[in-house]
């Protein structure tokens, strides 16, 4: 797509980073038996966010498979003042977050002096909590991980600059290494500390963004995960735990365990076993921390329909 003609010009109070990885297996069915894919559902709801807000300026990455003759296995949508400006392809080459970095930079038309609200969201299955390779089908020789995804949150941003908020929509992601790596990139957090549907996080809160106080991110952050779940305790039947984190407040706190979390990863070998935080003796001072908020409802069937409570931090 050719770049279309810009909008209007007006002011560009937020700035919002979109990363949908659909370069895998995203298959799954609605409570009608319909098949959708994930990544395509989690696209048409950024969509709506990048035109629902005339104030800010939205990237929206595609990360996908190859197609053409060109090898391209990414697209990136483009919004300015709530209208799209530009569609294109690009071809990804590592299994982080380096071919995205460069065309934001490129294209943005936010200084770096700028001081917009700042949000980055990511959709996709589990980010591993080691770099490991096998995570996207075009490039399964490639590596990638928490860390790889930490560096690429610090690429968008300007130096000594955080995002207000980080969202993962992924599952068991909510865990002290995750806390630890993106607390020096984000003020707050949302993410899973369990499985998490694979019909991702619902972003329609995020509408409309010029209503808001941009410096009240962790409403923002609350108000999101709330609707999110509720959206998905409506729907599905399977557990539903979405955390949101402070993470000035949280990262000190979980410091030492995530580093003997990370001091265990270092010999683990084979897939990781996650579990509540708080079920771990280890672990218990974990459970009731200042800076986390939990939302949870115990799956409908099976042997933790009867569990009570989660800590809001996974474990492994």
């Amino acid at each position: 797509m050719a770049p279309a003609p810009e909008p209007p010009t007006g002011p560009l109070r937020y700035a919002v980073v979109f990363v949908i990885h659909g370069d895998g297996s995203y298959l799954f069915h609605d409570e009608g038996g319909k098949p959708l894919e994930a990544d395509q559902v989690a696209l048409e709801r950024a969509r709506a966010t990048a035109e629902a807000n005339p104030e800010a300026e939205v990237f929206v990455f595609h990360q996908r498979d190859r197609r053409g003759l060109t090898r391209e296995n990414g697209t990136l949508e483009l919004y300015r003042n709530g209208t799209i400006v530009l569609r294109r392809g690009y071809r990804r080459n590592s299994g982080g977050l380096e071919a995205e970095i460069a065309l934001y930079r490129d294209l943005t038309r936010i200084a770096p002096s700028a001081d917009p609200q700042r949000l980055f969201l990511y959709f996709g299955h589990q980010v591993p909590e080691r770099p490991e390779s096998g995570y996207h089908s075009s490039l399964p020789r490639a590596s990638f991980g928490l860390e790889p995804l930490a560096d690429g949150l610090a690429g968008f941003l300007p130096p000594e600059h955080r995002f207000d908020l980080a969202v993962l929509s992924t599952c068991n992601n909510g865990t002290p290494t995750a806390i630890a790596a993106l607390a020096p990139r984000a003020r707050y957090l949302v993410a899973s500390p369990a499985d998490l549907h694979l019909s991702h996080l619902a972003t329609g809160t995020l509408a409309h963004l010029e209503r808001r106080d941009p410096m009240e991110a962790g409403l923002l952050a609350r108000e999101l995960a709330l609707a999110a779940f509720g959206e998905l305790t409506e729907r599905v039947s399977t557990i539903v735990t979405i955390s949101v984190y402070d993470l000035d407040t949280l990262a000190p706190l979980v410091a030492e365990a995530a580093a003997e979390l990370q001091a265990r990863l270092a010999g683990a070998e084979g897939v990781l076993e996650f579990y509540d935080c708080g079920e771990d003796p280890r672990f218990s001072s974990l459970a009731g921390l200042p800076g986390v908020t939990v939302l949870y409802r115990p799956p409908r069937f099976g042997r933790e329909r009867t569990k009570a409570a989660h800590s809001g931090l996974q474990c492994y």
